[in-house]
């Protein structure tokens, strides 16, 4: 129980930051998920090597069936 809920903390606080930054550093043209999942892979991996996992495998589900689209 302790374990979800401190990942549940991390996933959200981690998201939230990656969100911030993916926006302050969004290039034109770009799929700005590219950015996002690129920042939020690195820094879960950083918080929790499981975190990082996780993400990475969250990550791979969306552009399986949602590919990055560039303009």
């Amino acid at each position: 129980m302790r374990g979800d809920i401190l990942f549940w903390f991390f996933e959200r606080v981690c998201s939230n930051v990656v969100f911030r930054y993916e926006l302050q550093s969004r290039i034109q043209g770009l799929d700005p998920r590219r950015i996002y999942f690129a920042k939020k892979q690195g820094l879960s991996q950083v918080i929790d090597e499981n975190l990082g996992k996780i993400a990475a495998v969250e990550i791979a589900k969306i552009l399986a069936t949602h590919p990055f689209v560039d303009a």
